[in-house]
């Protein structure tokens, strides 16, 4: 970017509602390059921002429990390995999401016949006794 180039910023100014008794609301304001012409903007603008810890929450699978960079491939190799884990870290965070939003739904709602015949082969014995796939 020049020294002469500008970018046209809108500012969303968001304070929270409905604070419980004796807690400060948060308040806080967004930059953003996208329009803000209504309310209805800027709700889009906020709600945007909350897929922030979304994305934050699959980096860190990708990195940390996929362990994305401890993989030392070269060019092709590396471009495949890395679309494999991709989408494990996307169903990883997904099965997350779901467990922390609804943590009594059933395995088999979000995973394959063959995806729980794999977990239940490496779940020790121990744990497959209070089970109830094992059965």
């Amino acid at each position: 970017m020049h020294s002469d180039e500008c970018i046209l910023l809108q500012a969303v100014y968001a304070k929270e509602i409905d604070t419980p008794d004796g807690c400060k609301p948060v308040e806080w304001m967004l930059l953003t390059s996208e329009p803000v012409f209504s309310g209805q903007n800027a709700a889009s603008i906020l709600r945007w921002y909350t897929y922030r810890w979304r994305v934050e929450e699959y980096h860190k699978i990708l990195k940390s429990g996929c362990k994305a960079e401890s993989y030392r491939l070269a060019g092709e190799s590396m471009s495949s390995m890395l679309g494999f884990l991709t989408v494990i870290a996307a169903q990883l965070l997904r099965i997350t999401y779901l467990h922390r939003n609804c943590p009594h739904l059933n395995a088999a709602t979000v995973l394959t016949k063959v995806q729980m015949d794999v977990l239940l082969f490496c779940t020790p014995h121990q744990l497959k006794l209070d089970c109830p796939l094992s059965s």
